[in-house]
């Protein structure tokens, strides 16, 4: 039973292939999206010194999923989820590309860099309902409580370490 599995079955969740490689793309799309965020809101604040800036920028990336998480997850069931998550992690790439063109060139503005918020804030919120209902389908019934605290353990993850890269990269 469950409490004979080493590791809680962690060893058993990542003995599928599946689940490793969306695990691996999971801790990398995680983590440069909080990446993302905060070098989104220290650019925000470089381009304007506004609070007002600062917090509509980082509304934007977030926003979108409080009013899109419906729609997401609905179109997530109808059209597949795996289908939805690579749509929605093209769209966070381009958003961060995009940003990453438009600050090194010299041409980003408050403006771009809020649009830019919005459109990865909407890919993000169109993402994450994707990347949960996925779990199930990747791994056996008996070891989905362990892939979902990994899941979730991941996510954390992301949130802590994500940050603190971007602030070392920020001060570099």
């Amino acid at each position: 039973m469950a409490g004979n599995v080493p590791l809680g079955g962690f060893r058993h969740v990542f003995a599928s292939r599946n689940y490793r490689l969306f695990w691996v793309g999971q801790i990398t799309g995680n983590t440069g999206a909080w990446i993302y965020r905060l070098a989104t809101s220290w650019l925000a604040w470089d381009l304007t010194h506004s609070t007002a800036w600062l917090g509509l920028v980082a509304s934007g990336a977030m926003l979108p999923a409080l009013f899109l998480a419906p729609l997401a997850g609905t179109t997530s069931d109808r059209y597949g989820h795996r289908r939805q998550l690579m749509i929605s992690s093209s769209g966070t790439f381009t958003a961060t590309f995009l940003a990453g063109v438009c600050t090194v060139s010299g041409v980003m503005t408050i403006h771009l860099l809020f649009a830019l918020a919005l459109f990865q804030g909407t890919a993000r919120a169109f993402n994450v309902p994707a990347r949960n209902a996925l779990v199930p389908s990747l791994v056996p019934r008996e070891h989905l409580s362990s892939a979902i605290g990994i899941n979730s353990a991941t996510y954390q993850g992301g949130n802590f370490v994500g940050p603190t890269i971007g602030g070392v990269l920020i001060a570099s």
